[in-house]
């Protein structure tokens, strides 16, 4: 049983407990191209020690308005405008040139009980549709 299985079989299990969100849903096929692209990659358990620590440290590190980043008071952030996928996936390849492709990135969803994934930037950058598709469908 391959990893996106085993997840989407655990987000099926939930949906006694709570509605199934769109993070949840579409954590399998950002998996499937992962394994697909033969990107490495880690995950890391929603409900981990480890999970609540990188958590604990994104609430640190940025100011938090709501449930969403304060991007206003972050004096070195950069805005983009996007209207579909097409530009979002353009302007994150386009803003990922500045860094180094072997930067480790963690994915983390706005549903605290997704899995985060672990892979270097250069595995997102190749999977930037997948994993964005998820603004397109939870709009």
């Amino acid at each position: 049983m391959c990893i996106h299985d085993k997840i989407n079989a655990r987000a099926r299990s939930r949906t006694d407990r709570r509605k199934n969100t769109s993070a949840t849903a579409h954590i399998p096929g950002v998996l499937k191209a992962l394994e697909g692209g033969q990107i490495p990659y880690r995950v890391i358990g929603a409900e981990s020690e480890e999970s609540a620590a990188l958590t604990e440290w994104t609430e640190r590190m940025f100011p938090f308005i709501h449930s969403q980043v304060d991007w206003s008071r972050i004096p070195s952030h950069q805005c983009v405008t996007w209207s579909g996928l097409e530009d979002l996936v353009l302007e994150f390849e386009r803003f990922s040139r500045q860094l180094t492709p072997e930067s480790l990135v963690m994915v983390m969803w706005a549903d605290a009980l997704c899995p985060v994934l672990e892979m270097n930037l250069a595995g997102v950058v190749r999977i930037a549709r997948e994993i964005f598709e998820e603004h397109e469908t939870s709009t």
